[in-house]
């Protein structure tokens, strides 16, 4: 659980361990998100929620799920159309603790939690170029990994021309 695939991107990670949960969000087409540290307003600029955490994470287009001491609780395929199945989702994340992220292979990224958590980002259905992973940073920057270009940063607003950061 070295998180050691993120060599050179530490100033940007480091800070987010032991940072609680604050957010849990299952959007459009199964996206997960998951936000970590202070709930920041969102000021309107994005359509969504009410708030974000400080550093959010996730995916638009891998299979998720989350395990709770090695069992699977929720899934990308689960139907999160019933609200009580959201709220369960909420409640169970909601003031978990982040630990390390680890690179299981080259299609495989796991979060680990506190209380024996883990979620697990698998894109090995994903096409070459979309987004795997993804770290919404503070400052505006954007931290994400997909299997053709690996991992890079860049603004989280505004176009990355050719695919790499304006």
């Amino acid at each position: 659980m070295s998180g050691k695939f993120l060599k050179g991107y530490e100033n940007l990670t480091s800070p987010i361990i032991g940072m609680p949960c604050c957010r849990v969000s299952v959007g459009e087409h199964k996206s997960f998100s998951i936000g970590f540290g202070a709930a920041v307003k969102n000021a309107g600029e994005l359509p969504g929620p009410r708030f974000y955490g400080e550093y959010e994470m996730g995916t638009y287009s891998a299979f998720w799920l989350i395990e709770k001491q090695k069992e699977t609780i929720f899934c990308k395929s689960d139907d999160f159309e019933k609200l009580y199945i959201r709220e369960s989702l909420s409640r169970t994340l909601g003031g978990l603790t982040f630990l390390c992220l680890e690179m299981e292979s080259r299609a495989k990224i796991i979060l680990y939690m506190s209380g024996d958590s883990r979620l697990i980002f698998d894109g090995a259905l994903c096409d070459r170029e979309d987004e795997i992973f993804h770290i919404f940073l503070p400052n505006s920057e954007y931290l994400e990994y997909s299997w053709e270009r690996g991992w890079r940063v860049g603004p989280a607003k505004g176009p990355w021309r050719g695919g790499m950061p304006v």
